[in-house]
């Protein structure tokens, strides 16, 4: 049964969601061993969802960087706190899932 939007929203939202676990993570990399283990990863297995997630060609950071800069203007520059910081990380993450579901949506409704 098709889903109320259409039958391909399910596997964009589904490819989003692998996309923002990937850049979740890549963003998360700041230990030098697991960034080493990483980029090994990435190049030796890469995945269409790491792919996507980290091609600079692609730029799907920028959609998070773009996100995270808007609201650090909105607060004038302070600095939030761990569990804010926290908090705002998944917050734009899932901003970004809504918007790649989309993408992907437009993509797959072309094909």
């Amino acid at each position: 049964m098709a889903n109320a939007t259409g039958p391909r929203e399910p596997l964009a939202r589904a490819l989003a969601r692998a996309v923002v676990e990937e850049l979740s993570a890549f963003l998360a990399e700041d230990d030098p061993v697991l960034v080493a283990f990483g980029e090994f990863q990435r190049r030796t297995m890469p995945t269409p969802a790491r792919a996507l997630a980290t091609d600079p060609d692609i730029d799907t950071l920028a959609l998070f960087v773009d996100e995270r800069v808007a609201r650090l203007r909105a607060r004038a520059g302070r600095a939030n706190s761990s569990g804010a910081d926290d908090v705002e990380r998944r917050a734009i993450l899932n901003e970004v899932e809504r918007r790649l579901t989309g993408r992907y949506l437009r993509h797959l409704r072309a094909v």
